[in-house]
């Protein structure tokens, strides 16, 4: 059985010779093979990466909101720009990662809860739910925030 090679022009000889002098690493970015996917070296990716975070968002950090608005609008942006980290987000707005982190958290809120909090900011002002209730109400399960957080700030 006669094989032909890239080394041999493809004639048939009799052997089969390969050689490997150089190796390149790929990576294909997206998740499927569908329209828009790319294949990429490894340098490409890094040029990418390089061009996509020199676009990055401007987070700011409003003293003049509520915490529960800040955290919607990084959570948006942060949705936008999935390579972003706490980091990249503390470096900008000045505040230490662990608070960036304690401030995304806030937008795991139950839906409810956040629609109520957001009314009643609208209504009352930025002081009328603090953060330290909001962030009790967070720890709890998603099925129970709603009748706690109704419950601490005695509405039914």
């Amino acid at each position: 059985m006669s094989k032909r090679s890239a080394s041999n022009g493809g004639e048939d000889d009799g052997q089969l010779r390969t050689h490997f002098t150089q190796f390149f690493n790929v990576a294909v970015i997206m998740d499927d093979w569908g329209e828009g996917s790319v294949l990429l070296s490894p340098g490409s990716i890094r040029r990418a990466l390089l061009k996509r975070t020199s676009r990055l968002p401007k987070f700011r950090f409003d003293s003049s909101k509520h915490i529960l608005q800040i955290s919607m609008e990084w959570k948006q942006q942060e949705a936008e720009y999935q390579t972003i980290s706490s980091s990249d987000i503390a470096k900008q707005v000045g505040l230490s990662p662990g608070r960036v982190r304690q401030i995304l958290r806030l937008s795991n809120l139950h839906p409810a809860v956040q629609a109520q909090t957001l009314d009643l900011i609208a209504q009352h002002g930025k002081s009328v739910v603090p953060e330290r209730l909001l962030r009790h109400v967070q720890r709890l399960p998603l099925a129970t925030q709603f009748y706690e957080f109704t419950r601490l700030l005695g509405t039914n």
